[in-house]
């Protein structure tokens, strides 16, 4: 007997997480926000988060792999990422065109106060969180991580 049944076929999404991997504080708020507010994401096998190199790998190359393969690239904001010229010249640049070629969906977030005014790379880009309040600012960071999450699907 056939199955009448409709099948939902959901295909795994991979993000990337770029950030100022140097700054324990960025760091630290990263972790939060893939440890507590997509964990369902990953957990369920419905998303692969790619934030943390593994020791002795080779930062470079497994960087730009993972961004070469990611559908959805989050540009972790702050002033150490902002001065970093490997964020920058690299992942903010490898991001842009990957979503200006309609390969990956790209989604800055303020991570902590930085001026965005006059930055070309990022211009068109929905800044989150949408006041764009950077989450260290916000009275309660569990809110602000909660609408990110809620943004990209979670």
């Amino acid at each position: 007997m056939a199955n009448d049944y409709n099948t939902l076929v959901i295909e795994r999404v991979n993000v990337y997480i770029a950030y100022a991997r140097n700054n324990e504080r960025d760091a630290s708020l990263v972790k939060t926000l893939v440890s507590k507010h997509l964990y369902r994401l990953w957990q369920s096998g419905i998303a692969k988060c790619e934030y943390e190199i593994p020791f002795g790998e080779n930062f470079e190359k497994l960087t730009e792999e993972r961004l070469r393969t990611a559908d959805i690239i989050l540009l972790m904001i702050s002033p150490e990422s902002m001065s970093s010229n490997y964020f920058l010249d690299t992942e903010v640049s490898l991001a842009r065109a990957r979503c200006d070629n309609s390969i990956a969906v790209v989604i800055p977030v303020l991570l902590r106060p930085y001026s965005l005014r006059n930055f070309p790379l990022l211009k068109g880009l929905q800044v989150l969180p949408r006041n764009d309040i950077a989450i260290t600012l916000w009275p309660d960071q569990d809110a602000a991580f909660s609408e990110i999450a809620s943004e990209i699907g979670a």
